[in-house]
């Protein structure tokens, strides 16, 4: 068992015990989770907790906001948990609990325009002009003393690079394929390798403790089934067509 999984395990015991007290809501026919807006990742996750709450007789609904607006309303209750989130989110925002199943993941990668640009890690990318998400903290973390330049959302990020304001932006894969197809675009290339890969996970309000169990179980089943990496490649196959 993962250490993970283990402190998902403690911290469970914890509430049924005493350790923790909330009021727990009613089990619900339909939940409403936080979803980050124009997010590729997200949508897989989407699609992975569609199924799982239909397995266990619950419609899973999704309200898109703003990132930081998503966890303050999940985390005060006003939606039932997060979509998909990366570990650690429940130090913060400690009336979500993390639950140990990896539902999706965020490849880090550049776009460019000119193919031949050289990527091979962060430290690759210090003589390049750099366009990323406002708030991206892995593209933060990396890239401290280079040339970047932050704006909110996908197409302001290919707008740069059309208008050669940067060399390259550093977004979630999936969410620059998906802007790529939806919006018919060509010219734009995918430097390899990724620069780098997080896994996501479904985070539930402390409320709902009840369905904890439940949800768990179907998504260790999906899980065991190749469920949810098939979801993830049936997303990606209809992107690339």
């Amino acid at each position: 068992m993962s250490i993970q999984k283990k402190r998902f395990i403690v911290n469970l015991i914890l509430v049924i015990t005493g350790g923790l007290y909330i009021y727990p809501a009613q089990a619900a026919d339909t939940m409403y989770f936080s979803a980050l807006e124009n997010s590729g990742p997200q949508e897989v996750a989407k699609l992975v907790l569609r199924e799982a709450y239909e397995r266990i007789g619950v419609s899973a609904q999704f309200k898109p906001m703003p990132g930081e607006r998503a966890l303050i309303e999940s985390n005060l209750g006003r939606t039932d948990g997060e979509v998909a989130r990366i570990s650690g989110i429940e130090k913060k925002y400690d009336n979500l609990i993390r639950i140990p199943i990896a539902i999706s993941r965020l490849e880090g990668v550049a776009f460019s325009i000119d193919p031949d640009l050289s990527v091979n890690g962060w430290n690759s990318l210090k003589d390049y002009r750099i366009g990323a998400f406002t708030g991206s903290k892995f593209v933060e973390r990396n890239t401290r003393g280079m040339d970047v330049d932050y704006s909110p959302g996908v197409k302001n990020l290919f707008s740069m690079l059309e208008r050669d304001r940067v060399d390259m932006i550093i977004i979630p894969y999936l969410s620059g394929l998906k802007y790529i197809k939806d919006q018919s675009l060509v010219g734009f290339t995918r430097l390899t390798p990724p620069l780098i890969e997080i896994k996501l996970y479904h985070y539930l309000n402390k409320k709902h403790l009840e369905i904890l169990p439940r949800i768990t179980k179907a998504l260790e089943a999906m899980e065991n089934e190749n469920r949810i990496r098939a979801l993830r490649n049936g997303f990606i196959s209809e992107l690339i067509k």
